[in-house]
C-alpha cells in the first residue's frame, strides 16, 4: 500500500517526490550522526579530522578516486572536463 502510494506521488508529482526523498536523506544523516555523538563522546578537531580521513580513505579506497564527491555527470558542473 505504501509502496502503491509512493509510486503515485512519484509520477503524478515528482518535485513532491523530490522533496520527500530530501527528507528521507536528511533523516538518515541525522540518525547516523546521533550514532557517532554517542560513540564518540570527545568532540575535539582531532577526532573531526579523524572521522574526515576515515571516511574519505573508504571513498578512495572503493574506486581508487574521491568521483562520489564530485557530479561528472552534469556537464555544467565546474570543473568537469
Amino acid at each position: 500500500m505504501i509502496m502503491n502510494n509512493i509510486r503515485n506521488i512519484k509520477n503524478k508529482s515528482p518535485n513532491i517526490y523530490i522533496i520527500i526523498v530530501g527528507l528521507c536523506i536528511a533523516c538518515w544523516f541525522r540518525g547516523v550522526n546521533m550514532i557517532i555523538n554517542n560513540i564518540i563522546t570527545n568532540d575535539t578537531i582531532i577526532t573531526g579530522l579523524i572521522l574526515i580521513i576515515v571516511s574519505t580513505l573508504i571513498l578512495y579506497l572503493d574506486d581508487s578516486s574521491l568521483s562520489e564527491l564530485r557530479n561528472i555527470s552534469n556537464e555544467g558542473a565546474i570543473n568537469n572536463k
